[in-house]
């Protein structure tokens, strides 16, 4: 029931940190965030590849559906929600 552990233990630890060198910083930018995507902008505006996408079509005609009910929305506002309701209580007897 015993457990012998042969594990190397780093004894000393480096402090000198080494030059940075400004064309190291440039490639490291551009290689671990998303600015290297940029050079892609063309396919984003490519109208060909949108309309094969599958889910750029559903999200533009739920997109298309929203824009009426905004539009309704601006106009009427919450008031006949409430003259809904209003009658509904009403109907029911439910005011306090």
């Amino acid at each position: 029931m015993l457990i012998t552990c042969n594990c190397k233990i780093k004894t000393e630890i480096e402090t000198k940190k080494p030059d940075l060198k400004f064309d190291k910083i440039y490639l490291d930018l551009f290689s671990e965030t998303s600015f290297g995507i940029i050079k892609c902008f063309k396919l984003v505006f490519n109208l060909k590849i949108k309309l094969n996408n599958i889910g750029f079509i559903i999200f533009s005609l739920l997109i298309c559906f929203h824009i009426p009910i905004i539009i309704h929305y601006i106009i009427y506002g919450i008031l006949p929600i409430n003259k809904y309701i209003f009658n509904e209580m009403k109907k029911l007897n439910k005011f306090i």
